[in-house]
């Protein structure tokens, strides 16, 4: 059995248009919470791996925004690691009670070290602007052919923006999410469920989540037609 879910479209739209009147108003009055501290700290490649390894921090919060790096843009990234040049800072968020860390932002690059330093199977891209050295090779093959430039990867310091904060109060939250909206403003607009998914996050947003990812209500919602719909900010988690 599928859906139509031609009929509550016009629904969806309306919801839509007040929900962005609503988070298009000026926040230009933001003030931070006055318990959310935050500070500047060197992290070394190594260091975000051993975090992400030991659940200390978490690469896709539930406001972050499923966008993938293309190959090339990873290789990219890798090499500019290996040749030590400048990485922009990035933000992350401090849980004081837990000791749990949310990326804010800097999604892609710290995926893209996460994934380089599990010596997963991709294989970097051929392109001439690159290292020769890294070119068509895997990270297990770099660390195995050349450990020293392996190594400057795991080594290099990058600059974090960390906000010391609780995770159980809406108000640090919220702020959180207009950080990273702010942070975030320069391309796709934020879409409905990616600011639900930050302030109602709980058991009930996870249990969503849970259905929206079983190939049985994929089906069941008729998600390939769905996706494939153009339908302006309709997801298929905000659809269940």
């Amino acid at each position: 059995m599928q859906l139509d879910f031609d009929k509550y479209i016009d629904e969806d739209n309306t919801l839509l248009k007040s929900e962005e009147e609503l988070f298009d108003q000026d926040d230009d009055d933001e003030t931070p919470p006055i318990d959310i501290i935050a500070f500047n700290e060197l992290r070394s490649c190594a260091d975000l791996h051993r975090m992400y390894k030991s659940n200390q921090l978490t690469i896709d919060p539930d406001f972050q925004r499923n966008l993938v790096w293309s190959a090339a843009s990873k290789s990219k990234f890798i090499d500019s690691l290996a040749k030590q040049l400048p990485i922009p800072s990035m933000c992350i968020s401090l849980d004081y009670k837990s000791d749990k860390r949310l990326v804010i932002d800097g999604l892609q690059r710290i995926s893209t070290i996460v994934s380089f330093l599990n010596e997963e199977t991709w294989v970097l891209s051929n392109i001439k602007d690159i290292d020769v050295r890294l070119r068509g090779k895997t990270p297990n093959q770099i660390k195995n052919e050349y450990p020293e430039i392996f190594s400057k990867i795991e080594n290099i310091s990058i600059p974090i923006t960390v906000l010391r904060c609780n995770y159980t109060k809406k108000s640090h939250m919220q702020y959180l999410f207009t950080i990273f909206h702010r942070l975030n403003s320069g391309g796709n607009k934020l879409n409905n469920q990616e600011i639900r998914n930050c302030i109602y996050s709980g058991k009930f947003n996870n249990l969503l989540k849970e259905i929206a990812s079983d190939e049985k209500s994929q089906e069941f919602f008729n998600y390939k037609r769905l996706c494939c719909t153009n339908i302006q900010k309709l997801n298929f988690f905000q659809v269940i």
